[in-house]
């Protein structure tokens, strides 16, 4: 039980307020954080292969698990070829995205991309790429480790202020259904981002299922009848 604060008949209606303050968030700060840092082996197993896996060649630097109402996931952070990416996955082990932290510019980089962003803005534009023998080396190395086991559906190649970046879908099956990620990667090989962008679930055994018992019923309708 919290005590009741002493008053001075002398203090100004200002600094009561501020005590007063003072109490409210003493009573309603929460005990319990909404993220915790925890190791890796603490996280459940399809949740450790998925992390792995993303950070194949890189190094996990750190892992939190977050709360939220019913839903439970999990945010690492990856350090790959000097870039820092924060991953997150679900409680069964699903990537729901892949993306590359964002450093500061510098005030040279920031004046250089003001100077020709005038320029850039008649480059600017999308086209689709005719096939995966037309991408840069760079880029071809980083789509083929970002989506194994995945059907690269499409490829563009976006100008943006200058900046060329190539976005491809990518179609993985898993045993929930389908899954559809958009993956973004820079020029220079650079990977952006990996993000979840549509999921399917599995529906077809369910009709094929149901369709196998209506042909039973059949049967057994046609036999009483003889």
């Amino acid at each position: 039980m919290i005590a009741s604060p002493q008053v001075s008949p002398h203090l100004s209606k200002a600094g009561l307020l501020a005590l007063c303050c003072g109490v409210v968030i003493l009573v309603c700060s929460p005990s319990n954080a909404a993220e915790d840092t925890i190791p890796l082996k603490q996280c459940p197993k399809t949740v450790q292969k998925a992390i792995k896996s993303e950070a194949t060649g890189g190094k996990i630097l750190e892992i939190e698990r977050e709360d939220s109402d019913s839903t439970v996931q999990f945010e690492a952070e990856i350090e790959f070829d000097g870039n820092v990416y924060e991953v997150t996955v679900d409680n069964d082990g699903k990537l729901l995205s892949k993306e590359l932290v964002d450093e500061e510019e510098t005030d040279a980089e920031e004046n250089e991309e003001a100077e020709h962003e005038e320029d850039d803005d008649d480059q600017d534009g999308e086209e689709v790429v005719g096939s995966f023998s037309e991408l840069p080396q760079a880029v071809k190395s980083t789509l083929k480790r970002e989506t194994r086991g995945g059907e690269i559906e499409e490829i563009e190649r976006e100008t943006e202020d200058g900046r060329v970046i190539y976005s491809a879908d990518v179609e993985y099956e898993s045993d929930s259904g389908e899954l559809v990620y958009e993956v973004e990667i820079a020029e220079d090989g650079v990977l952006l981002s990996k993000v979840l962008e549509q999921e399917e679930a599995e529906e077809h055994e369910h009709g094929d299922h149901q369709e196998d018992h209506d042909d039973k019923d059949e049967e057994q309708e046609h036999e009483s009848s003889k």
